[in-house]
């Protein structure tokens, strides 16, 4: 995947692919009506019927009116939405001036959320692996990988007695490829961060893992998808 084809990607895929539509919410009138809904749901908006004017929330007994500041755009891409959800767990959803869904930072685990990210991930592992396949040497394995560099190098040798040897892909795991970046200055990662994008690719990567299990998830996603677009910048802006 190109950087461009990425850029049309992560405009493609909005909040409203994953909203909950207004007329599936569950909504009350009164507090009395909300608090059994409330065992479920963190948020009921009210009036039961016609225009979303206001909502109660899970642990207080306020009626809420929505102000601008839980609104979204209905057009915010995928991408920004984890930095988003990191001020608030759910935002209403607006289209011109009417509120037309509900967004909860749980709906970041639907499976279509991961596309974009996914996206960005192989996007970068694969050009770092363009840019450094042709300078990687024993000497630096052994410099970078100390003890496990025999191991390493056992992996690549093992390719080549079965015929299969295409140097050394195949050989590294995603942050085996980061550190490596950043020996050959493509990358500026702290080891901290090579852990957190580890973790948070795999849970990209594999279908029966979600992006998020809490609340406190949603910054630690939205910082790994900050690394992320700050290591895409480096390697493509002009």
């Amino acid at each position: 995947m190109s950087y461009d084809a990425l850029k049309r990607l992560t405009a493609t895929f909005s909040v409203q692919d994953i909203m909950t539509p207004t007329e599936q919410l569950q909504r009350a009138d009164t507090l009395n009506d909300a608090l059994y809904l409330l065992h479920e749901y963190d948020v009921v908006p009210y009036p039961r019927s016609d225009k979303i004017l206001g909502f109660f929330q899970r642990g207080n007994s306020a009626r809420y009116v929505i102000e601008p500041a839980h609104l979204i755009s209905n057009s915010t891409n995928l991408a920004a939405l984890p930095k988003l959800l990191c001020q608030q767990p759910f935002f209403f959803v607006i289209s011109g001036n009417e509120v037309i869904g509900y967004i909860h930072y749980s709906d970041l685990n639907k499976p279509i959320t991961k596309v974009p990210f996914f996206a960005m991930f192989q996007l970068i592992e694969r050009t770092f692996w363009d840019k450094m396949t042709h300078r990687i040497s024993e000497k630096d394995l052994k410099i970078l990988f100390s003890g496990e560099a025999s191991k390493l190098i056992q992996k690549k040798e093992n390719a080549a007695t079965r015929n299969t040897d295409i140097g050394w892909t195949g050989v590294f795991s995603f942050p085996y490829i980061l550190r490596l970046a950043r020996h050959y200055g493509l990358a500026q990662v702290t080891d901290n961060e090579i852990k957190l994008l580890k973790e948070t690719r795999n849970r990209i990567a594999h279908s029966d893992q979600n992006l998020v299990s809490s609340f406190d998830d949603v910054s630690k996603l939205a910082e790994a998808v900050d690394i992320f677009q700050h290591i895409i910048k480096r390697l493509f802006d002009r």
